[in-house]
C-alpha cells in the first residue's frame, strides 16, 4: 500500500489541476460563458423565427430568405456551443472524479484509517471535555444563583434590558427604511433611541455586577460563560445544550474505527469544583435565614455522602494513541487535513441523522 506521502503527492497533483480549472478565468468560468452565449443565441433564434413567419405572412419572400440564412447560422452556433459545453463539462467532471478517487485511497488502507480516526477521536474527546467543564460551571452557577436573591434580580434585569433593546432596535430599523414623516412617528423614534440608550447602560451595569461578583467570590468560573448568560432560564437551556453536545461527541467517537480503552477517565466529576457558599442573610430576614440554614444543612449532607472526585491520570492513554502516530508532515499534508476536516463534520452530521431517525421510529 502507498504511504501517506505518496498518496498526498498524487492527490495534490490532481487537485491542483482541478483548482486551475475552477479558478477565475478557468474552464468552469468558460462553461458559464458558453451557457450565457447559448441562452442569447436561442433567444435570438426565436426572435428571428417569429420575424421570418411574419415576413412569410406578408409574402415578403426576400426578407424571409434573408432571415432563414441568419437562422441557419444561429443553428450552427447553437450546436457548436452545446458541444463545447458538453465536452468542457465532461472534462471537468472527469477531473473531479479523479480527485475524489485519489482522496478515497487514503481511507482504504486500514492502518492509515486507524491513525486518522485516532486523531478524530482525540479532537472529539477534547471538545467533549470542554463541554463537560462548561456544563459543570453552569450547574455551579445555577446553584449560586438559587442561593442569592440579588443575583436572581440581576439576571431578571439582564433579561428585561435585552428585550427592551431588541424592541427598540425593531422600531429604529423600521424608521431607517422609512424615515418618520409625522410628529407621532418622530416621537416614537426619539423615545426608542432614548430607551435603548438607557437599557444599554443599565444592561452593562447589571452584567458588570454579575461578572464582578463571580470574579471576587468564585474566580474559578469562566468570565466568558457568565457573559453569555441572558436569563435564569438560559442557564438550563445551555446545560441541556452541553448534554446534547456531550452525547453527540460520545456517539461520534463510538463510530470511529479505533478501539477505546475503557480505563481512560474521560470526564471530570462535577463535584471537583469548589463547594458553593451561600450568603448568610441579615438577622432581620427570618425566612431567608431559615432557607439559608436548610441549604447549609443540605450542602453539608451532600458533601458527606459524595465520594472523592476521580482525577484523571495524566499518564493514562488509550492504547491506540500510543500505537498509531503521524509525523508532523503527514498530519499537515493536504489530503490528511481534508480528510480530518470533512470527517469531523460528517460524523457529527451522521449522529444527528441517526437521532432524527430514532425519534421518527419512536413516533416522537
Amino acid at each position: 500500500m502507498a504511504t501517506i506521502e505518496e498518496l498526498n503527492k498524487d492527490y495534490s497533483k490532481e487537485n491542483n489541476i482541478l483548482k486551475k480549472l475552477t479558478s477565475p478565468g478557468g474552464l468552469k468560468d468558460k462553461i458559464t460563458q458558453f451557457q450565457a452565449d447559448l441562452d442569447l443565441a436561442v433567444k435570438d433564434f426565436k426572435e428571428k423565427k417569429k420575424k421570418k413567419e411574419y415576413a412569410l405572412s406578408r409574402n415578403d419572400r426576400a426578407t424571409a430568405d434573408m432571415l432563414e440564412k441568419d437562422l441557419e447560422t444561429i443553428r450552427k452556433n447553437v450546436l457548436d456551443l452545446r458541444d463545447k459545453i458538453q465536452k468542457a463539462s465532461d472534462f471537468l467532471a472527469n477531473q473531479q472524479k479523479i480527485v475524489d478517487e485519489k482522496f478515497e485511497e487514503l481511507s482504504k488502507d486500514p492502518e492509515i484509517k486507524q491513525k486518522l480516526d485516532s486523531i478524530l477521536y482525540k479532537k472529539y474527546d477534547r471538545k467533549k471535555k470542554a463541554e463537560l467543564n462548561k456544563k459543570q460551571q453552569l450547574e455551579t452557577i445555577k446553584q449560586i444563583v438559587d442561593a442569592h436573591p440579588n443575583i436572581q434580580k440581576w439576571l431578571k434585569g439582564i433579561e428585561g434590558y435585552e428585550k427592551s433593546i431588541r424592541k427598540c432596535d425593531k422600531i429604529i430599523d423600521k424608521y431607517k427604511a422609512t424615515p418618520p414623516s409625522t410628529p407621532e412617528e418622530q416621537k416614537d423614534l426619539s423615545d426608542a433611541i432614548d430607551e435603548k440608550n438607557h437599557s444599554t447602560k443599565s444592561l452593562a451595569d447589571r452584567r458588570s455586577d454579575l461578572v464582578d461578583y463571580f470574579a471576587k467570590n468564585h474566580p474559578e468560573i469562566d468570565k466568558n460563560i457568565l457573559e453569555n448568560i441572558h436569563s435564569y432560564g438560559n442557564i438550563d437551556r445551555q446545560i441541556a445544550g452541553c448534554e446534547k453536545s456531550i452525547n453527540n461527541y460520545d456517539k461520534a467517537m463510538d463510530n470511529l474505527s479505533v478501539a477505546k480503552d475503557t480505563n481512560v477517565v474521560n470526564q471530570t466529576s462535577p463535584s471537583s469544583l469548589a463547594p458553593v457558599p451561600a450568603q448568610k442573610p441579615s438577622w432581620f430576614h427570618p425566612i431567608q435565614r431559615l432557607k439559608y440554614s436548610i441549604n447549609e444543612w443540605r450542602a453539608r449532607r451532600t458533601q458527606n455522602i459524595e465520594p472523592n472526585p476521580i482525577e484523571p491520570n495524566a499518564s493514562a492513554k488509550s492504547t491506540f494513541l500510543e500505537d498509531v502516530k503521524l509525523s508532523k508532515d503527514e498530519y499537515n499534508s493536504e489530503i490528511v487535513q481534508k480528510y480530518l476536516n470533512e470527517q469531523y463534520q460528517e460524523n457529527l452530521h451522521k449522529v444527528a441523522r441517526q437521532k432524527g431517525n430514532d425519534s421518527n421510529e419512536r413516533g416522537e
